[in-house]
């Protein structure tokens, strides 16, 4: 009996630790029961043999899968469309983070491509507000200039000032920077108007004239008071003449009685009648634009006085090339003068007038280039070849010394044949026709 009862004992025992169930493909699978203690877990583990694995304790299992694994397998179905949609979102959410990422890069790189900039400039924002406001103070002052003039009212003071303007260089200077100061217009003809309203009295000017006829005052005979109209008509980039002043101030005294009759109610201004002929409007345009051109480019205006004995032997020659080798300020004045009065702008003409202005037709009919048989050899003069090559060069056109050489010897050739021409015109160089393998072989030998 108490066999009996040990054996269904041992056999309820076992059922409730381990059940081995084994299907008909001969496949085992261990249930591991929650009523089973930790303790005996690791029991079991423990007896197992050291020499042998799990595998031949538990044929045909070959890993056991945790429990959470299982958990995971079970509950997967469940969660997938959530998954999907966090996979979804989270990958955006990464693609965000790197367009900022690069945004944030290329601002970062733009930044310093700034400040690098603006090192570079050696200037700033704030620099430039600066320059701003002190440009606006000097072009256009906040406060109107202070400038105190007594009109003139009659013949006396007005030629006292006019001699007053030609003796007193600093008085001129202060009446034109005052003058300057008050008068904002940017045209001539408004300017030289507001001139006239700040100094001269319109009664006065009512009995004036330009040439003065009959019993009016001459006023083109102040040349001085002409010369400060000039001055203060011509403003920034516009420059006037003698000739426009003229032509201004001979239409004001036309109609000076008749500005008797305006009122000083408002600012007086310049104005310009219609003209019927294009004509004079191109013209007076045009006066302005040579006048400032000349200006501009540092040309005289009138003829250069440049006085040169000419060389008619060889000795001056000789003595001519040496002093422009030895004394340096001597050259300049020479340069300086044949610039002055060579106006053409090619080489070739240029030279061909210092020729006329420098050497005799007789003497230049007695050289050569190389000096053959009883020729004076103009090739050995390095110092007159120097010259040459200076004057030829004008502006944007260079020439070397082989240019100066071929022409030179150009001339050289015909020298003689020049003798037969008449003094009558001005002389120019003249150039043959060239076909385009003669200017392309030319072109090779200059460089």
């Amino acid at each position: 009996m108490e066999t009996q009862v040990d054996q269904e004992y041992d056999a309820e025992q076992q059922q409730t630790t381990i059940k081995l169930e084994s299907d008909s493909d001969n496949e085992q699978e261990i249930v591991i029961s929650t009523t089973t203690s930790d303790a005996l877990l690791a029991s079991l583990q423990m007896t197992c043999p050291d020499s042998e694995d799990s595998s031949n304790v538990f044929p045909g299992i070959t890993e056991m899968p945790s429990a959470v694994a299982l958990h995971n397998e079970s509950s997967m179905p469940e969660f997938e469309p959530f998954m999907s949609m966090f996979t979804s979102l989270s990958k955006q959410i990464a693609n965000f983070h790197e367009t900022t990422d690069r945004v944030q890069k290329d601002a970062s790189t733009i930044i310093d491509r700034l400040e690098r900039v603006e090192k570079k400039v050696c200037i700033s924002l704030e620099t430039f507000k600066k320059v701003k406001d002190i440009v606006v103070k000097n072009v256009q002052p906040s406060e109107k200039s202070n400038f105190i003039f007594k009109t003139i009212t009659n013949e006396e003071e007005f030629t006292g000032f006019d001699s007053k303007l030609g003796t007193d260089m600093k008085y001129y200077e202060n009446i034109k920077k005052g003058l300057n100061n008050h008068i904002p217009a940017p045209d001539p003809n408004n300017r030289m108007h507001q001139m006239i309203d700040l100094i001269f009295d319109r009664t006065f000017m009512a009995q004036c004239s330009w040439f003065g006829t009959g019993k009016r005052i001459a006023f083109g005979q102040r040349k001085n008071i002409l010369k400060l109209f000039e001055d203060i008509g011509s403003h920034k980039f516009t420059t006037i003449s003698e000739m426009y002043v003229k032509k201004f101030l001979t239409r004001k005294l036309i109609h000076a009685k008749q500005r008797l009759n305006v009122k000083h109610t408002e600012k007086s201004v310049c104005h310009k009648r219609k003209r019927n002929s294009p004509l004079e409007r191109v013209e007076e345009k045009v006066g302005i634009s040579l006048e400032t051109l000349n200006k501009v480019k540092g040309e005289p205006s009138e003829k250069s006085n440049f006085i040169f004995k000419t060389i008619t032997n060889e000795e001056e020659f000789t003595v001519f090339d040496s002093k422009l080798g030895t004394d340096m300020k001597y050259y300049e004045n020479i340069k300086k003068g044949l610039n002055n009065h060579i106006q053409a702008p090619d080489p070739n003409n240029r030279m061909h007038q210092m020729i006329d202005l420098i050497f005799d037709r007789t003497f230049m009919a007695q050289c050569s280039w190389f000096g053959t048989g009883e020729k004076i050899a103009f090739g050995q003069r390095k110092n007159i070849l120097k010259l040459f090559e200076d004057i030829g060069s004008y502006k944007f056109n260079s020439v070397n010394q082989m240019y100066v050489k071929q022409f030179l010897t150009r001339k050289l050739i015909h020298a003689k044949q020049r003798l037969n021409v008449k003094h009558i015109g001005k002389s120019v160089c003249h150039k043959r026709k060239r076909n385009m393998a003669t200017v392309t072989q030319f072109e090779n030998q200059t460089k």
